[in-house]
């Protein structure tokens, strides 16, 4: 009996050895980073930006950075072209302007304190997205996704979130079949709710991907 159970496991063991490290199914984890931009105007000028520009000092940046993460999971593969729809979420981090302003606390006491503030955008979104597989090389395509934009500072009527559509378009490399490495670019188109003088943004850079 005991060489009975001694063979099966040997048996299970060489089984698994011999078995592919994981069954993929089509997904990845990602990290992005790159430029970012507000289109059309800044935010110079508002209250808690840099209090109406009081000394001549404005937080008038337009241009910045973003970083974020996000995941594709599969949903189906195209039954005619064999591509990948995948369902994308992505929360993202961009900043716009950071410049030394009079502070807002300061102002509203009668002083002219200054501090350094940040104009900047979180954006959480979720979107279909379609993957070209074409071998190693894999373009996308995110026609339009939802979002939820969180600005900072709020608006002048002390509001900071609105509803936004997003698009965006990009390209992959696959390095080997756990890593991929590729370039993007994103466009946030936000309702205006929030009440900000500009809170539509351009986002462009690379991302590490790790599939699964």
């Amino acid at each position: 009996m005991k060489s009975w159970h001694s063979s099966v496991f040997a048996s299970a063991f060489v089984v698994a050895a011999a078995a592919p490290a994981h069954a993929e199914l089509g997904g990845q984890v990602f990290f992005r980073g790159g430029v970012a931009m507000l289109v059309g105007g800044d935010r110079g000028g508002e209250v808690f930006t840099d209090v109406n520009g009081a000394s001549g000092l404005r937080n008038d940046g337009k241009t910045g950075y973003s970083m974020g993460f996000g995941f594709s999971l599969p949903l189906l593969r195209d039954p005619w072209f064999g591509n990948t729809l995948l369902a994308e979420i992505l929360i993202d981090h961009a900043q716009f302007s950071h410049k030394r302003v009079v502070q807002n606390t300061s102002a509203l006491l009668g002083g002219t304190n200054t501090s350094e503030v940040s104009v900047s955008q979180i954006a959480i979104i979720a979107a279909p997205k379609y993957r070209f597989e074409l071998g190693a090389l894999r373009p996308w395509l995110v026609p339009i996704g939802m979002e939820i934009i969180v600005n900072s500072p709020p608006s002048n009527d002390t509001t900071y979130q609105t509803s936004a559509v997003h698009f965006a378009a990009g390209i992959e490399y696959r390095l080997f079949a756990p890593l991929s490495v590729g370039v993007d670019a994103r466009y946030n188109l936000g309702f205006g709710e929030s009440h900000i003088r500009e809170d539509n943004s351009f986002m462009a850079g690379g991302y590490l991907g790790f599939n699964f």
